[in-house]
């Protein structure tokens, strides 16, 4: 009987989607402005401590600092016992970074920018009109935020001291002042520490494009 329920659920959503989209607000004809998918929250996917979406690198600023424990990119992972003056994650987020603790053995906790953190995910605009799109998010940072880039090789925005008690700042990514692509699409926030609690939360990832 739940199987007949389905197929019958299935059928009529196949009836509907010429006419109304569904019930997804992700599917819908073309010229339609929709709601973007992918656009995932620090902490809210993940597999086991590894935050399933966002990964991160971290570099030495200079070479008097000591080396980060890995080279590259690797899945950032969610801080377990976040510092103590951190916003508190909402429901379901949390905050990321290199390891569980979000602290390096060679950190200082020093307050100078000796470590620069990458945290990156990549989003697909396949199905959208990239001219039309508008993206938005907050966030907070430990130490420093650095700036972001989308599908480039400079970041932008200026150094911001943005920590946990200052609060949350909303970052807007909107065409024509930005460049997206139709297709794969890979933004990138850039977080400076001293090696020490550095991390980065994301909430109310969102954004909205017109359909192909």
């Amino acid at each position: 009987m739940r199987v007949c329920v389905w197929l019958r659920k299935i059928w009529w959503c196949l009836l509907l989607v010429p006419i109304v989209g569904c019930s997804d607000p992700n599917i819908g004809p073309s010229g339609q402005t929709n709601g973007i998918p992918g656009l995932t929250n620090t902490g809210a996917s993940l597999s086991g401590n590894a935050d399933a979406v966002w990964e991160v690198e971290c570099t030495p600023i200079d070479s008097s600092t000591p080396p980060c424990p890995v080279a590259g990119f690797q899945r950032a992972q969610r801080v377990n016992s976040p510092y103590i003056e951190w916003i508190a994650p909402p429901t379901g987020l949390a905050w990321i970074g290199v390891n569980e603790r979000a602290t390096l053995s060679s950190g200082l906790g020093d307050d100078l920018e000796r470590y620069q953190y990458i945290f990156r995910m990549q989003f697909d605009l396949s199905s959208f009109d990239p001219s039309t799109v508008r993206l938005t998010l907050d966030w907070a940072s430990d130490n420093y935020f650095g700036g972001y880039r989308l599908n480039t090789s400079s970041f932008v925005g200026a150094l911001s001291d943005n920590r946990q008690w200052i609060g949350f700042k909303t970052l807007t990514l909107a065409s024509p002042a930005v460049t997206f692509t139709a297709g794969r699409n890979l933004l990138e926030l850039r977080v400076l520490g001293d090696g020490q609690t550095d991390g980065l939360i994301v909430r109310n990832f969102q954004g909205t494009a017109t359909r192909r």
